[in-house]
């Protein structure tokens, strides 16, 4: 890969033509793209796929940091996958590998991406931002995810519309980090919150309503207010009785 690498580089800095280099990276960017479409969902039988391309996109996206193809490399589109590749891969670490410390270096380069390249806030600044803080979280350095969703937790308000269901997962992630670092009532307040968010803008059907309440459970049983802990427990069971399968692993 590193040969390739530094063939690939060679041959585009010194073509001079500058479109034509562009073309061919964001050509080889949207085919990184294509294959290395991972999620948490993907099945572990295309693990190692993944696994063999990592290297592969690693290389890559190193390229994006090299003073001399910042201009072969200025397509937005190109930018907007490299970061979206460097956070793939490293949920492909954290979640395959188990590795948080391998993915940590990838999610910092995102967000130092995103900073660099679009000075304005954005769907890829708080995506990163976010997924940097779930890394943190993985290594146990809850202080710096802290700070990391406090400002995705503002940015998802000021981007996005006001019902948005990604406002939600900002809201629960910090509550979390709160609940890990011992701040009770701060997480009292952000799964409240979140509860009656996901009450008004989802489907009065849909299982992130029963994890909120769920959430706001556990945090009244870590006060000492266990009779609220059990009552919202027992309409969480409920809950998900009635919407999942009755194999389903919730």
């Amino acid at each position: 890969h590193q040969q390739v690498q530094r063939c690939l580089r060679a041959a585009l800095v010194t073509s001079g033509d500058t479109r034509f280099a562009q073309s061919v990276t964001t050509a080889i960017t949207e085919r990184l793209t294509s294959r290395f479409r991972f999620s948490r969902n993907t099945p572990p039988s295309y693990w190692p796929g993944f696994r063999q391309l990592t290297p592969c996109v690693e290389a890559w996206c190193n390229l994006f940091q090299d003073p001399d193809m910042h201009i072969v490399l200025a397509a937005e589109k190109s930018r907007e996958s490299c970061i979206d590749l460097l956070n793939q891969v490293s949920d492909f670490y954290i979640t395959a590998n188990g590795d948080a410390s391998a993915a940590l270096p990838l999610s910092k380069q995102a967000v130092d991406h995103c900073y660099s390249w679009r000075p304005t806030n954005g769907p890829s600044l708080r995506d990163s931002m976010s997924f940097l803080a779930f890394v943190y979280t993985s290594l146990g350095h809850h202080y710096r995810a802290l700070k990391l969703q406090i400002k995705a937790v503002e940015l998802s308000k000021l981007d996005l519309p006001p019902d948005h269901p990604d406002i939600s997962l900002s809201l629960n992630n910090l509550a979390a980090t709160y609940f890990a670092l011992r701040r009770h009532k701060d997480a009292l307040e952000l799964n409240t919150e979140t509860l009656k968010f996901r009450k008004r803008v989802l489907p009065p059907d849909n299982p992130h309503i029963a994890i909120s309440m769920n959430n706001l459970a556990l945090t009244y049983s870590a006060l000492g207010r266990h009779r609220d802990a059990l009552e919202l427990n027992t309409e969480a069971l409920e809950f998900f009785r009635r919407v999942l399968p009755p194999d389903h692993p919730d």
